[in-house]
C-alpha cells in the first residue's frame, strides 16, 4: 500500500464521485459509480452486498477506481488497489455520512433508497497500489501520467 498525497485526499473528501472497476468472470470489466471517501491511506465506498461488482471484489481484488475532480474537469485521479476488506461491519454509518456529503438540505429523500436495500449494505476498504491520472498528486509522488 502506497500513502495517499494531501492533493488526492482533497480530493477524495470532497464530493468524490468515482468509478468502480471491477473485472468479471470472463474478464471483462464492469465499471460502477460510486461516492468515494478516505479513511488513513485507504479509500471507502460503500454498496449493496449481492451487486456484481460486490461478487467481483470477492473473487478477485485487483480494482481500478476514477474520480474526476469537479473543480477542474481535465484534472482526474486513477487509482489501481486492492480490495482489503468488504464489510457489515460501520456500513449503514458510513453510508449516512456519504449522504450528508453528496446530498443538498433539500434532497435528503434521496438518502431513504440507501436505507431500505433488499440487503445488507458493505463497506469497502480499497488499498492504493499505484496512483496515476492528471494532476498535483503525480508531482507528489514523483509519478508521470497515465
Amino acid at each position: 500500500m502506497i500513502a495517499i498525497p494531501p492533493s488526492a485526499r482533497r480530493l477524495l473528501e470532497d464530493r468524490a464521485y468515482g468509478h468502480l472497476v471491477t473485472r468479471n468472470p470472463d474478464g471483462s470489466p464492469q465499471t460502477s459509480m460510486l461516492w468515494f471517501d478516505v479513511e488513513g491511506d485507504e479509500l471507502l465506498c460503500n454498496t449493496v452486498d449481492g451487486r456484481v461488482k460486490v461478487r467481483n471484489m470477492r473473487r478477485d481484488p485487483c480494482v481500478i477506481v476514477s474520480v474526476q475532480d469537479r473543480d477542474n474537469p481535465l484534472s482526474y485521479l486513477l487509482v489501481h488497489g486492492r480490495v482489503t476488506t468488504i464489510t457489515e461491519e460501520g456500513a449503514e454509518e458510513h453510508i449516512e455520512k456519504l449522504g450528508q456529503r453528496f446530498t443538498a438540505p433539500g434532497e435528503q429523500q434521496l438518502l431513504a433508497q440507501f436505507r431500505v436495500a433488499d440487503a445488507p449494505r458493505l463497506l469497502v476498504r480499497i488499498a492504493a497500489e499505484r496512483l496515476g491520472g492528471w494532476g498535483p498528486w503525480l508531482a507528489e509522488q514523483g509519478g508521470t501520467t497515465e
